[in-house]
């Protein structure tokens, strides 16, 4: 998994890239990670994103699901933010941790 952020004044987009690793398939995927400050997410896409206080949570798409073995699915949001713009923490994928690369 890698993420990346491309940050102004007060906002922010960031962009993932999720890898399946796994010898199986995925037929569905849910991303769930945290933010360390008080980012507010305004719009994502290839997504489905929600946000409660500082967690998110991503699904899947009806055309993006399926990710095959040693397969990937991009995806990516805009968002606010004041004071510091940290990296989120605590990155899963279908309740498994991710390493960020």
């Amino acid at each position: 998994m890698t993420y990346s952020a491309n940050s102004w004044s007060t906002g922010f987009t960031g962009s993932v890239t999720l890898a399946n690793t796994s010898a199986a398939a995925w037929s569905s995927w849910r991303l769930t990670f945290r933010f360390t400050g008080n980012q507010q997410i305004s719009q994502g896409w290839s997504g489905r994103f929600s946000q409660s206080g500082s967690e998110v949570t991503v699904t899947n798409e009806s055309y993006n699901g399926a990710v095959a073995p040693n397969g990937s699915v991009n995806l990516g949001f805009n968002a606010t933010y004041s004071g510091t713009n940290a990296t989120p923490t605590g990155f899963a994928v279908n309740g498994t941790a991710c390493t960020l690369r």
